[in-house]
């Protein structure tokens, strides 16, 4: 359970009024999203603000749309009826765009994380020249940010996920998969979306899917889950890892690479220009050809070919079963590996893994949970709503203004 508690003063009981109220109304947000429906005294239980100072704040966030009341429970004992607090479905909203080795994806959700509207599209797989992949991802997210906003939702970001390393500055390092290199992702979108001019922001997919998967564990077990490992395998193999409660990134987002990890020695060449390692003996194109779905990659992409391996090992296909076998065996090795270094507590798989788990008859570290993961292929784009959603919590009045600004504007 997140921790909750009213911001403190700073020396000699001095504070900045405004950012004592901001934090106030962090905490009221916070704690109405992490429990729905919460009355005004109950929201005043968990954060220790007086029941007055909830009311008022949880006023604000009303008139700016970020919560709403919705009809009294049922009272059996007299006095005022309990009104419970909700995350409002409307107006605001966030546009994940998530770029694939052969998919497109563009969803919207409210700030509560329910999904408004989707879209996906399959691309050529151009590559070197990113413009045939940017520019559908700018055509399916233009076609949802004009309903959106005939609708009169409000879009707080456009946050695009990718499966690459990104730099402190926010720029794509490299996308083997596609063979793109040193590239302003999120400049190249924003400029393609002539119907949009708020912010874009790029992020990590299995940074995205390590803080998607941390909060589910954290709801699931009612206590913060403070160590915890993802390795996801898609269209390559990828990874991240909560230490201490915080996110492992790295100077360059590269503080967890499985893939690159050495499981025998000498072994297949990998891109990265040494042998044997995790990528090359056991990701998705190793285990496709080894099982002869190489073919099917060619003819329908790599997320149906995965798509047929798993329905394979579902009805127990011999050979599937066997190279799932080898898989996992390599898997428990990375993982003994990561157990020494990083000490989780759990260990959750992604991708096609998550969905064979049994097959693979892995063999978990000592004092290590191994789980698949629970929220699917969104993973990735759940883990970046969260985060900007986040940065709407610190200070959600700010997020409004620009939108209330605009409304006076136009009056």
């Amino acid at each position: 359970m997140t921790s909750l508690s009213p911001r403190k003063t700073g020396s000699h009981g001095s504070t900045d009024l405004g950012d004592l109220r901001r934090g106030n109304l962090s905490l009221v947000l916070e704690a109405i999203r992490e429990h729905s429906g919460l009355a005004r005294a109950e929201i005043a239980d968990r954060t220790g603000l007086a029941r007055a100072s909830v009311t008022t704040l949880a006023a604000d966030l009303i008139d700016v749309g970020m919560v709403e009341e919705r009809a009294p429970a049922q009272s059996v004992t007299p006095g005022r009826p309990r009104v419970p607090l909700f995350i409002a479905p409307f107006p605001f909203c966030i546009v994940v765009i998530e770029i694939d080795i052969d998919v497109v994806i563009v969803e919207a959700s409210d700030l509560s994380g329910t999904v408004i509207v989707e879209n996906r599209a399959l691309h050529a797989r151009a590559t070197k020249d990113p413009d045939q992949v940017l520019g559908l991802a700018a055509d399916l997210a233009t076609k949802i940010i004009n309903l959106l906003s005939a609708a009169g939702h409000r879009i707080v970001e456009v946050a695009i996920v990718i499966g690459a390393p990104i730099d402190r500055g926010g720029r794509v390092i490299e996308f083997p998969e596609l063979e793109w290199e040193s590239m302003d992702l999120a400049a190249l979108v924003a400029s393609r979306l002539a119907t949009f001019d708020g912010p874009v922001a790029v992020y990590n997919e299995a940074s995205m899917s390590t803080l998607a998967e941390a909060r589910f564990q954290r709801q699931a077990r009612s206590s913060p889950v403070r160590d915890l490992v993802f390795l996801g395998s898609r269209t390559g193999i990828s990874g991240g890892a909560i230490s201490g409660g915080t996110l492992l990134e790295g100077s360059r987002g590269l503080a967890l690479t499985p893939g690159h990890i050495v499981v025998r020695p000498g072994g297949t060449a990998c891109r990265c220009g040494r042998r044997g390692c995790l990528l090359a003996e056991a990701g998705p194109t190793a285990v496709l050809s080894n099982t002869g779905l190489d073919q099917v990659v060619t003819l329908k992409g790599m997320n149906f070919a995965l798509e047929q391996l798993v329905v394979n090992a579902q009805v127990g296909h011999p050979e599937t079963m066997t190279e799932l076998r080898r898989v996992g065996g390599l898997l428990s090795e990375v993982m003994g590996q990561l157990q020494a270094v990083l000490d989780p507590e759990i260990i959750v798989l992604g991708g096609y893994w998550a969905q064979v788990l049994p097959s693979l008859e892995i063999e978990a570290p000592p004092h290590v949970e191994v789980v698949a993961t629970p929220l699917g292929e969104r993973s990735p784009r759940i883990g970046a709503l969260e985060t900007v959603v986040a940065r709407v919590i610190q200070n959600p009045l700010e997020t409004a203004r620009p939108f209330v600004d605009s409304n006076s504007h136009n009056q």
